[in-house]
């Protein structure tokens, strides 16, 4: 039996020495289809062929960690290399560590529904950052099926325990529809066979089908996570070993191009507009949209505040990249130099200027000849010099991509069919009766 030291967990103690310069991931690819699974549990990095040699090697370090607190000041982290996770209590920490346990075994899903793909199998990675962070706190799930309420530690044992419910749905539980409902807490939701209700409740357990073996990112179905594969390996004219001579499908409205049809009409959904508020002209894509931009601009909710300055914002991602500003760290890298910026924007930005085809200037104005190299300068651009307004339907200045690779003011809007005919500028019917 493999042994291991106690794990004191304490402030001064809190860098995680990964051991190698590979990236920090449960299962490491080498050439064609072999692969090797590595432990990430801190100065450990054992590695196995198989995935229950990996299981009982995580098993032993849980079995044998305890952790002890000697003062007020003492915290404790996850010991997975890349997590460093703050947990509230040592059942916090377990209940976490079951989670990283069920992480691998996602992943590995994940990695042979990849092989079983000839369209992403020869792709040697997803190009998407790696991280094995991740963010559950520990706490105790909480069944929400009607009168149940149980507590779980292991997410395995949860999952199994809300299909338990649905398995012991009877022919008496179907309603005058025949119709299976949902009986999670506060859930409307029905059914007419037990499949589709099992995909749904997952919604509420958080159960995932698989997850990226490289980067770690989880997913509901398998053809996201195909999708999530093409997704930044879909251009190019090199060899299938490289996930390049593919088809290109690209968006007649804003020139973005994709590796299959499905994520093409997934891209387009966005550009249609389905929605249009009850209190202004605004149109958006899907409900969701509609309830932030009345909460935000209507109602006026500042929900999440800076603990720092006090500043409120209307969404989480806001007061989220404001915290940047109180911080002296650069999160984002470079790879082709190395320089450090704090925003995401500034970096894609800063990654065109090594582009074999740079511009500088990727706006211009519609109504006179000065380019910005942002969308940023041109609408102060075209308040000041043109005196223009937002136009109608939209919450700001929005730019469109044009077939000459510039982005221009975008004055219209697809508008769905029911909401142009709810809206009384549909002529479809007009042109198909004079026709």
């Amino acid at each position: 039996m493999e042994q291991f030291e106690s794990i004191l967990l304490k402030p001064s103690n809190l860098s995680l020495a990964t051991g190698s310069s590979e990236p920090l991931t449960w299962i490491t690819r080498l050439q064609n289809k072999e692969f090797y699974l590595k432990c990430l549990w801190s100065n450990c990095f054992m590695v196995y062929d198989t995935l229950n040699e990996l299981l009982q090697h995580l098993q032993s370090h849980i079995g044998h960690l305890t952790v002890r607190d000697q003062n007020k000041d003492s915290v404790i982290l996850c010991p997975i290399s890349g997590c460093s996770k703050v947990l509230a209590t040592d059942h916090h920490l377990y209940r976490h560590l079951y989670m990283h346990n069920y992480h691998i075994r996602r992943q590995w899903t994940g990695l042979n529904v990849i092989f079983n793909r000839d369209d992403v199998a020869n792709i040697p990675h997803c190009r998407f950052r790696t991280s094995m962070e991740l963010i559950y706190d520990g706490s105790a799930m909480a069944c929400g099926w009607a009168d149940c309420n149980t507590l779980w530690d292991d997410i395995d044992l949860y999952c199994n325990h809300v299909d338990d419910h649905i398995d012991a749905l009877g022919v008496m539980d179907r309603d005058q529809r025949y119709q299976l409902n949902c009986n999670w807490q506060g859930c409307k939701m029905h059914f007419k066979n037990k499949a589709n209700l099992r995909v749904h409740c997952r919604h509420h357990s958080g159960d995932k089908t698989a997850a990226c073996p490289y980067c770690g990112v989880f997913f509901a179905n398998n053809s996201k996570l195909i999708d999530h594969m093409l997704r930044k390996n879909q251009i190019g004219t090199g060899s299938p070993e490289n996930g390049e001579g593919r088809t290109i499908y690209s968006c007649h409205l804003c020139q973005k191009q994709f590796g299959t049809q499905r994520l093409l009409r997934e891209h387009c959904r966005r550009h249609v507009m389905n929605h249009k508020c009850k209190y202004c002209t605004v149109t958006v894509d899907s409900p969701s949209a509609l309830k932030r931009h009345v909460a935000a601009v209507h109602a006026k909710c500042r929900l999440y505040t800076c603990c720092y300055c006090g500043h409120s914002f209307s969404q989480k991602a806001d007061v989220d990249r404001h915290m940047v500003v109180h911080s002296n760290e650069l999160a984002h890298k470079c790879e082709h130099c190395g320089e450090q910026f704090r925003w995401k924007k500034q970096l894609t930005a800063h990654i065109r200027k090594h582009d074999e085809v740079y511009m500088p200037y990727t706006h211009l104005c519609h109504l006179c000849d000065a380019k910005y190299a942002n969308g940023f300068g041109l609408s102060r651009h075209l308040i000041r010099k043109h005196k223009c307004s937002i136009p109608r339907g939209f919450t700001r200045f929005q730019y469109k991509k044009c077939k000459d690779g510039y982005a221009r003011l975008q004055t219209k809007r697809c508008l769905s069919r029911n909401l142009a005919i709810d809206l009384g500028c549909y002529v479809g019917e007009a042109k198909e009766n004079n026709t």
